[in-house]
Protein backbone atom coordinates (compact mmCIF):
# COMPACT_ATOMS: atom_id res chain seq x y z
CA UNK A 1 0.00 0.00 0.00
CA UNK A 2 1.31 3.42 -0.88
CA UNK A 3 2.14 5.79 1.92
CA UNK A 4 0.48 9.20 1.94
CA UNK A 5 2.35 11.54 -0.35
CA UNK A 6 1.52 11.25 -4.02
CA UNK A 7 -1.23 8.69 -4.44
CA UNK A 8 -4.33 7.91 -6.44
CA UNK A 9 -7.94 7.87 -5.23
CA UNK A 10 -7.80 4.11 -4.71
CA UNK A 11 -4.58 4.38 -2.69
CA UNK A 12 -6.16 7.09 -0.54
CA UNK A 13 -9.30 4.99 -0.05
CA UNK A 14 -7.17 2.00 1.02
CA UNK A 15 -5.16 4.20 3.39
CA UNK A 16 -8.44 5.50 4.88
CA UNK A 17 -9.55 1.88 5.38
CA UNK A 18 -6.31 1.19 7.25
CA UNK A 19 -6.92 4.28 9.38
CA UNK A 20 -10.45 3.14 10.23
CA UNK A 21 -9.27 -0.38 11.05
CA UNK A 22 -6.53 0.95 13.34
CA UNK A 23 -8.97 3.26 15.12
CA UNK A 24 -11.46 0.41 15.47
CA UNK A 25 -8.76 -1.65 17.24
CA UNK A 26 -8.14 0.85 20.02
CA UNK A 27 -9.15 -0.59 23.38
CA UNK A 28 -12.70 0.16 24.50
CA UNK A 29 -13.54 2.42 27.41
CA UNK A 30 -13.07 0.66 30.73
CA UNK A 31 -14.95 0.98 34.02
CA UNK A 32 -13.89 3.93 36.17
CA UNK A 33 -12.77 1.70 39.04
CA UNK A 34 -9.75 0.52 37.07
CA UNK A 35 -8.30 4.04 36.69
CA UNK A 36 -5.25 3.49 34.49
CA UNK A 37 -5.04 -0.33 34.60
CA UNK A 38 -6.46 -2.16 31.62
CA UNK A 39 -7.31 -5.70 32.68
CA UNK A 40 -9.50 -7.92 30.54
CA UNK A 41 -13.08 -7.24 31.54
CA UNK A 42 -15.52 -10.09 31.00
CA UNK A 43 -18.66 -9.00 29.20
CA UNK A 44 -20.57 -12.18 30.03
CA UNK A 45 -20.34 -14.27 33.21
CA UNK A 46 -20.49 -17.47 31.15
CA UNK A 47 -17.13 -16.58 29.62
CA UNK A 48 -15.40 -16.77 33.01
CA UNK A 49 -15.20 -20.56 33.08
CA UNK A 50 -14.24 -21.20 29.48
CA UNK A 51 -17.62 -22.42 28.28
CA UNK A 52 -17.26 -20.37 25.12
CA UNK A 53 -14.21 -21.62 23.28
CA UNK A 54 -14.43 -19.32 20.27
CA UNK A 55 -12.44 -16.13 20.38
CA UNK A 56 -13.18 -13.48 17.76
CA UNK A 57 -10.38 -12.91 15.30
CA UNK A 58 -9.23 -9.34 15.76
CA UNK A 59 -7.22 -7.14 13.45
CA UNK A 60 -3.88 -6.29 15.10
CA UNK A 61 -2.19 -3.31 13.44
CA UNK A 62 1.55 -3.22 12.99
CA UNK A 63 3.80 -0.14 13.18
CA UNK A 64 3.52 0.69 9.45
CA UNK A 65 -0.27 0.64 9.57
CA UNK A 66 -0.32 2.89 12.64
CA UNK A 67 2.06 5.29 10.86
CA UNK A 68 -0.17 5.34 7.75
CA UNK A 69 -3.23 5.92 9.95
CA UNK A 70 -1.61 8.92 11.65
CA UNK A 71 -0.53 10.48 8.35
CA UNK A 72 -3.95 10.00 6.78
CA UNK A 73 -5.62 11.41 9.91
CA UNK A 74 -3.50 14.57 9.62
CA UNK A 75 -4.28 14.76 5.90
CA UNK A 76 -8.01 14.42 6.55
CA UNK A 77 -8.00 17.00 9.34
CA UNK A 78 -6.31 19.49 7.01
CA UNK A 79 -9.31 19.33 4.66
CA UNK A 80 -11.25 22.60 5.09
CA UNK A 81 -14.90 21.48 4.89
CA UNK A 82 -16.12 19.89 8.14
CA UNK A 83 -19.22 18.32 6.58
CA UNK A 84 -17.07 16.59 3.97
CA UNK A 85 -14.71 15.29 6.68
CA UNK A 86 -17.72 13.85 8.51
CA UNK A 87 -18.93 12.24 5.31
CA UNK A 88 -15.55 10.61 4.68
CA UNK A 89 -15.36 9.33 8.27
CA UNK A 90 -18.90 7.94 8.11
CA UNK A 91 -18.23 6.16 4.81
CA UNK A 92 -14.95 4.69 5.99
CA UNK A 93 -16.35 3.56 9.35
CA UNK A 94 -19.23 1.86 7.55
CA UNK A 95 -16.74 -0.04 5.40
CA UNK A 96 -15.03 -1.69 8.41
CA UNK A 97 -16.45 -4.67 10.30
CA UNK A 98 -16.45 -4.88 14.09
CA UNK A 99 -13.41 -7.16 13.94
CA UNK A 100 -11.41 -4.47 12.12
CA UNK A 101 -11.36 -6.09 8.71
CA UNK A 102 -12.88 -4.34 5.67
CA UNK A 103 -16.29 -5.47 4.44
CA UNK A 104 -16.20 -7.42 1.19
CA UNK A 105 -19.09 -5.43 -0.28
CA UNK A 106 -17.55 -2.04 0.53
CA UNK A 107 -19.13 0.85 2.41
CA UNK A 108 -22.77 0.85 3.42
CA UNK A 109 -23.87 3.67 1.16
CA UNK A 110 -27.54 3.55 2.14
CA UNK A 111 -26.79 3.68 5.86
CA UNK A 112 -24.53 6.70 5.41
CA UNK A 113 -27.16 8.31 3.18
CA UNK A 114 -29.75 7.96 5.94
CA UNK A 115 -27.36 9.56 8.42
CA UNK A 116 -26.64 12.46 6.05
CA UNK A 117 -30.26 12.78 4.81
CA UNK A 118 -29.23 12.43 1.19
CA UNK A 119 -29.57 9.89 -1.59
CA UNK A 120 -26.96 7.10 -1.60
CA UNK A 121 -25.86 7.97 -5.14
CA UNK A 122 -25.20 11.55 -4.06
CA UNK A 123 -23.18 10.33 -1.08
CA UNK A 124 -21.09 8.04 -3.28
CA UNK A 125 -20.46 10.78 -5.84
CA UNK A 126 -19.54 13.31 -3.11
CA UNK A 127 -17.18 10.81 -1.49
CA UNK A 128 -15.38 10.20 -4.78
CA UNK A 129 -15.18 13.95 -5.43
CA UNK A 130 -13.77 14.56 -1.95
CA UNK A 131 -11.09 11.91 -2.49
CA UNK A 132 -10.17 13.50 -5.80
CA UNK A 133 -9.99 16.93 -4.14
CA UNK A 134 -7.76 15.63 -1.33
CA UNK A 135 -5.43 13.95 -3.84
CA UNK A 136 -5.18 17.16 -5.87
CA UNK A 137 -4.45 19.23 -2.74
CA UNK A 138 -1.43 17.07 -1.83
Amino acid sequence: MARPGRMSNLDLHNALLVMAAVHRCYPPARPREFKCAWPDVLEDAREAYGYNETDPVRFVPDADQIDIAEQVWRLLNAYPDEEDRRLVCAVIQSAIQATGFPRERGPRWRMVAKLMHRDWRTIKRRYENILTDIVLRM
